[in-house]
């Protein structure tokens, strides 16, 4: 008798990535979906487009721990190929904010960063390089910490960005006054309010680890 082919489940019994495991992490990811669908909602110009971003990184990241590409080649293709155009979507993005501001951005920089992250995982991993990998995985767990401890926010370009009672202005906050009495050198800063940091730390941890478990 021949070799029975992979079970389609195979890669979520795998010892760091159980399917119980996976299915926690889609279900978590699921409700970092749902903020970010709020913001985009509530928010207007290269913030909502940034949440919309971030979105569809949430949606991308649920459905690779429910659906592993390695079981999934048809999903794989499907995703390689949106997060590829995704991705160059926001680096012209970048580059265009980049021209009008004069100013490069850093939060859009990393979101580039983070989009060509969502495609190296949905390449065959036949074709991961160990040392992208290596590179993906400390640069996805800085920024875990950094939207934890809300590094972000302290950037020179951000940090100056203050309200006229002299507070830091929450930019990201729906309806709040700070947004509406704040002023910025650029779109788009990352002085946002709390759920949006613990969803974006959530998620880049989840990246870190979905690329340490295959």
């Amino acid at each position: 008798m021949g070799s029975d082919p992979m079970p389609m489940h195979e890669s979520m019994t795998m010892p760091l990535l159980p399917q119980w495991l996976a299915i926690t992490w889609a279900v978590v990811l699921v409700g970092v979906t749902a903020v970010h669908v709020w913001h985009a909602w509530a928010m207007r110009g290269q913030p909502r487009w940034w949440h919309i971003g971030h979105t569809t990184m949430a949606l991308g990241m649920a459905a690779m721990y429910l659906l592993p590409a390695m079981s999934h080649p048809g999903f794989a293709r499907f995703g390689l190929t949106a997060f590829g155009v995704i991705s160059l979507g926001v680096m012209s993005t970048a580059v265009l904010h980049w021209w009008r501001e004069g100013v490069a951005n850093p939060l859009w920089l990393a979101t580039t960063v983070d989009m060509l992250a969502m495609t190296y995982m949905f390449l065959p991993m036949a074709n991961w390089i160990p040392v992208i990998t290596g590179v993906l995985v400390g640069y996805l767990c800085l920024q875990t910490i950094a939207w934890a401890t809300n590094l972000w926010a302290r950037i020179p370009l951000y940090a100056g960005n203050t309200t006229t009672s002299g507070t830091p202005a929450v930019t990201d906050g729906p309806g709040t006054a700070n947004s509406r009495a704040f002023t910025s050198r650029v779109g788009l800063t990352a002085i946002t309010d709390g759920s949006v940091r613990a969803t974006l730390a959530i998620m880049a941890a989840s990246m870190a680890y979905m690329l340490l478990a295959m």
